[in-house]
């Protein structure tokens, strides 16, 4: 129901715009309704956390859905040099791209197209790991690559994951502290208070474990 909390709100912040979705709407003392997206805050804190180093990097997103338009906007004001979105239906991340025309560092590209080298980094915005599946990227890819991160956050690791660390690429992980960061980001918004982050993913992750153990 993100699209459909977006439209009930009074205000709109410009993640919630960007993303064209809100998942957190926040009921004001005036009694207006402020929508608000904060995957993409919480992508980016995750990332800070593991030391996966954003500014001025050129960074590959795998995906053109929902889950890539809530993360664009904070990306880019993280300060990444380029943003390249690849998908297997191109139009989809064109789509995206003319949302930030202004922007001369993001560009889409096909699945098929995507070149093995030219990416510090790489993030996957697609389900494919919720159905047990890699996207078809080339193998060489990993080889210039300083992490990956899996937006998806079923289980210990995804298929993602895996397929990363099995070519060498040892900064890889899945998206569970994305998950808790978002949330201590709504969290606030409400509160006024932000909950410490570490304790939080611990325990999910070992709750992970505990059930694929």
């Amino acid at each position: 129901f993100k699209v459909q909390a977006k439209a009930v709100a009074d205000d709109v912040t410009v993640q919630a715009e960007t993303a064209g979705a809100a998942n957190t709407l926040v009921f004001r003392d005036d009694h207006t309704i402020l929508a608000d997206n904060t995957d993409g805050r919480g992508l980016v804190a995750d990332l800070k956390r593991l030391n996966f180093e954003c500014a001025g990097r050129d960074l590959l997103i795998v995906g053109a859905g929902g889950a890539c338009r809530g993360i664009v906007h904070p990306l880019l004001e993280a300060g990444v040099r380029s943003l390249t979105i690849a998908n297997r239906t191109v139009s989809r991340a064109v789509e995206i791209v003319k949302a930030f025309r202004s922007c001369d560092t993001i560009r889409a590209c096909r699945l098929s197209d995507v070149p093995g080298a030219g990416f510090d980094g790489v993030i996957n915005a697609s389900s494919a790991s919720l159905v047990h599946e890699v996207p078809d990227l080339p193998d060489e890819l990993a080889a210039c690559l300083d992490w990956g991160y899996d937006l998806v956050y079923a289980g210990d690791t995804t298929v993602f994951v895996d397929w990363l660390k099995r070519l060498g690429v040892e900064k890889a992980c899945n998206g569970i502290g994305m998950l808790v960061h978002q949330a201590l980001e709504s969290f606030e918004l409400w509160r006024g208070i932000r909950p410490d982050a570490e304790p939080v993913i611990n325990a999910l992750s070992a709750l992970d474990r505990s059930r694929t153990s």
